[in-house]
């Protein structure tokens, strides 16, 4: 097959450190894999995306103009890729688009009707509702008709949580529409053998202490600071000897930093900022447990399927979308998102108990390996691909064939 790959968002880059940037790598190089012509029509381009304002300068605008630049910014930059989306769909005679969809652009829906073509349309979060709460959004009524229309204008839509299906279904989109794939894990990367643990260790003067880790965002949605308290907690009042090491960047790292010696864990704590993914592997390696400490009830966090892969014992959150990929007691330990108090009685439960650690770490290693891999999530897609195309060529307007251009849209899209 011939497939466009659109991600339209200005900044979602596919180089950023960041979980986003790992599915659209994965999901482009596992459909290659399985033998399909990909055609990347990235917005926001190969390059790692900057911050698009300084610090001072987004501190001295007022959250309601900055909210209603970036809008206006979307809503203008969704129109401006009408032409060039065309373009990259007949030049290179897509057979169906695969969009990643973002808010306020309906770019993929519009192009997919002009030329007669299969939409599959990827969606990763309640996006409206999120901006909405964290964000803010300056037209929200019209940011909702767009999504409720791309999801009728779509042949099949991907979601990662039977959660989220529920949710979408709630808003009307047709449950036969709708294909929950779990994310996954590069399982060759992600291997615990030829990882360099050792190194790592001897980097972060961890000697042989129990190692808890985190790898991802600092952000508040991961609930870091219930993990920080918790390891204050088992090395106070359980006597634990316990390093923390958080691999990442975010906006509460310097809050976390803070917390962390009022916790009274100087010199038991690493923080060495975020890693080039190919990096990651070695971090986990050295780490005996690895904790996600909270996460949004829809979400299939990435990082656990790399947590299981490199064969940790898990703590996680027990949220819908949690509970889809393990179960309490057999793949890891689960705890109510956000609870220190919970944390704390996990990491001690795995800490004294060595043989439950490694049967958890083993089995979940296991279900991950069998089950949750970028090229499985890669293989499931594209059959709902090839399902589109065929039932499209099956209808009526099937000999509806799309006119083919020449010239230019790979000149104005950065990284295609």
């Amino acid at each position: 097959m011939n497939i466009l790959y659109l991600s339209p968002s200005p900044r979602l880059g596919p180089r950023d450190r960041a979980g986003w940037s790992t599915h659209i790598r994965s999901v482009i190089g596992g459909l290659r894999a399985h033998g399909h012509a990909v055609h990347p029509f990235l917005a926001a381009g190969e390059r790692p995306q900057p911050q698009t304002q300084p610090p001072w300068l987004r501190g001295a605008i007022p959250a309601p103009l900055r909210r209603m630049r970036r809008d206006l910014l979307d809503l203008v930059h969704d129109r401006s890729l009408d032409r060039w989306v065309t373009l990259a769909c007949q030049e290179s005679a897509a057979e169906a688009i695969y969009e990643r969809t973002e808010v306020y652009h309906s770019v993929g829906v519009r192009v997919a009707r002009r030329l007669g073509l299969p939409l599959v349309l990827e969606v990763n979060g309640p996006l409206v509702e999120e901006r909405v709460a964290w964000g803010g959004l300056i037209l929200p009524a019209y940011a909702r008709h767009v999504e409720q229309a791309k999801y009728a204008a779509a042949d099949r839509v991907v979601t990662v949580s039977t959660a989220l299906a529920g949710y979408l279904a709630a808003q009307g989109v047709e449950p036969q529409k709708i294909a929950v794939i779990p994310n996954g894990v590069d399982a060759d990367l992600f291997h615990p053998q030829p990882a360099h643990a050792a190194a790592i260790r001897q980097k972060f003067g961890l000697g042989r202490r129990l190692v808890i880790g985190y790898v991802g965002a600092f952000a508040d949605w991961h609930g870091l600071s219930a993990l920080v308290s918790a390891a204050g907690e088992v090395v106070h009042e359980v006597g634990l000897d316990v390093h923390l090491l958080l691999v990442g960047d975010g906006p509460s790292w310097l809050r976390l930093r803070d917390l962390a010696r009022q916790a009274g864990l100087d010199g038991r704590i690493a923080m060495p900022g975020s890693v080039a993914h190919d990096q990651v592997p070695h971090h986990l390696a050295a780490m005996d447990l690895c904790v996600l400490p909270q996460a949004n009830w829809y979400m299939s966090p990435i990082k656990l399927f790399e947590y299981g892969a490199m064969g940790k014992a898990v703590i996680a959150p027990r949220t819908p979308g949690v509970q889809e990929l393990m179960v309490d007691g057999e793949d890891g330990l689960l705890v109510t998102p956000g609870s220190a108090d919970e944390i704390a009685r996990a990491i001690v439960r795995l800490a004294r108990c060595t043989d439950e650690r490694a049967g958890m770490a083993a089995t979940f290693q296991q279900r991950v390996r069998q089950r949750h891999t970028w090229m499985m999530v890669a293989g499931r897609v594209s059959q709902l691909v090839e399902q589109s195309i065929r039932t499209r060529q099956q209808a009526p307007s099937a000999d509806l064939a799309p006119a083919r251009s020449a010239g230019g849209w790979r000149a104005r899209v950065k990284g295609s």
